[in-house]
């Protein structure tokens, strides 16, 4: 499963505990903080890209961009084979 998106939320917030007892944060492969929100001057960061253990993170980045009011997260994946 891939679950991804604004989830208005840090990640220590309670409400996404449930979550990240089933799908692992791509972003903590990169160890960084991956601000997010507002994208002019990131403070939050509160969109994610969660992977089930289907997946291996391969990378993750927060490329900068005013695009949007956010600031995109790319998460590079690698399918496990069975």
């Amino acid at each position: 499963a891939i679950l991804m998106g604004d989830l208005n939320a840090e990640p220590t917030a309670l409400e996404l505990a449930p979550l990240f007892a089933r799908l692992h944060d791509a972003w903590s492969v990169n160890g960084e903080p991956g601000l997010t929100y507002p994208a002019e001057n990131p403070k939050k960061r509160i969109d994610y890209v969660l992977v089930s253990d289907q997946f291996r993170v391969r990378a993750a980045s927060v490329p900068v961009t005013v695009a949007s009011d956010h600031r995109p997260v790319v998460a590079e994946l690698v399918f496990r084979s069975r």
